[in-house]
């Protein structure tokens, strides 16, 4: 039970040495088409959906609705925010073994994360709508394209550079957007 307790603390002041900030960010909120595609075959069942930038990272995706959602921002709306980097102490015995860790001792491992608290919001005038996409992604394909007209240069290209296209063996292939 002792040499456990050393684990902990281990663990304890490794997640304190992760943390740092609060740093000054931009946080970008983007309304997008979104489609992965997980089938055999073409699809194009389109969603609605919103992605972000963070911190000057690449576009995620940050969620998708039914196509009929409303819930999916219908502006480019971009944020000052602050963020700060923590590690969690977590009791290892519970996760899967293959889980990666960025700190383990005994049975407790640190994960590395982030917070962010938005501080500031400008949206931006509402665009147009675009049409949902009616064009076909291949299997194994995700495709992102802009939802509002009159995005600026580097959100498209962020979106460009978020395309993933595979092949059926999960070889990355030139997507639509990149050949």
């Amino acid at each position: 039970r002792l040499l456990g307790r050393g684990a902990y603390e281990k663990a304890v002041e490794r997640a304190g040495s992760i943390f740092s900030g609060p740093d000054s960010i931009a946080v970008t909120f983007v309304p997008i088409w979104f489609l992965a595609n997980e089938d055999d075959g073409p699809s194009n069942e389109w969603l609605r959906g919103n992605a972000v930038v963070v911190g000057g990272a690449p576009l995620a995706v940050l969620g998708t609705d039914s196509v009929d959602a409303p819930r999916a921002v219908s502006s480019l709306v971009r944020c000052s925010a602050r963020r700060w980097r923590v590690g969690q102490v977590f009791d290892t015995r519970t996760f899967d073994p293959s889980f990666a860790w960025a700190f383990r001792a005994g049975d407790w491992g640190v994960i590395a994360s982030e917070v962010i608290e938005l501080v500031s919001a400008d949206v931006a005038p509402r665009g147009a709508e675009l049409q949902r996409p009616t064009i076909d992604v291949p299997a194994f394909c995700m495709w992102i394209e802009p939802r509002i007209l009159g995005l600026p240069g580097e959100i498209v290209a962020a979106i460009d550079a978020a395309q993933n296209s595979f092949d059926s063996d999960g070889e990355p292939i030139a997507g639509r957007r990149d050949g």
